[in-house]
């Protein structure tokens, strides 16, 4: 019986890592239709940038850090008002609201796998220089290391790309960018990301 249980346990690992193996890798450049750019009425000044998580014909959701959203300014998302926000009590994200869908974008549907854990992973990052609203930034990297609360990369993030979406190579979500140190970049994990999303029954 406990030889049953093991083998069991070793063909549902070995058919876990195939479907996920077999995901195909996605063109860089094709994560940018999923990212977008969040500023001020003051021209030309990009505060953060988000990803989109939902749209339909009525709204948008767009999440970014809550740590560089500028609550006493009207803000936009690309040339969109933003009709409010929604912040995280116990991580630095936040959800803004835009009451229509963004011209020539597309909401992120698919989220990396809690379980895969991997040191080394490659991890690309995308997003907008704060003092060029029409300079898309793209870092790529690899994972170095996990906490408890945070997830460490060694790839560069320069300001304007707070809030900015990390992926996998397979185009997966993997965090949402916070800071960083010359070529040490922190970002949210996607477990506190699906947690949040959770109470807006968000499923990416």
């Amino acid at each position: 019986m406990f030889k049953k249980i093991v083998l069991i346990c070793i063909l549902g690992m070995m058919l876990i890592n195939f479907s996920y193996s077999a995901t195909k890798e996605v063109p860089i450049t094709d994560l940018t239709k999923y990212t977008v750019q969040i500023f001020t009425v003051r021209p030309g000044i990009t505060l953060c940038t988000g990803v989109i998580v939902h749209m339909d014909e009525k709204y948008s959701l767009v999440l970014t850090c809550k740590h560089c959203l500028s609550l006493n300014d009207e803000m936009y998302v690309e040339d969109l008002k933003v009709d409010f926000i929604i912040s995280s009590s116990t991580d630095d994200l936040a959800l803004l609201v835009v009451k229509s869908k963004i011209p020539g974008k597309k909401a992120i549907n698919k989220a990396a796998p809690i379980y895969n854990r991997l040191i080394n992973d490659e991890v690309i990052l995308i997003g907008y220089s704060y003092l060029d609203r029409h300079c898309v930034y793209i870092a790529t990297g690899y994972i170095s290391r996990y906490t408890d609360e945070w997830v460490f990369a060694e790839l560069k993030i320069i300001p304007g790309c707070s809030g900015g979406p990390i992926f996998n190579k397979y185009g997966e979500l993997v965090g949402i960018g916070w800071g960083g140190v010359g070529t040490q970049t922190i970002f949210e994990p996607i477990t506190d990301v699906i947690r949040f999303l959770k109470r807006f029954r968000i499923r990416l």
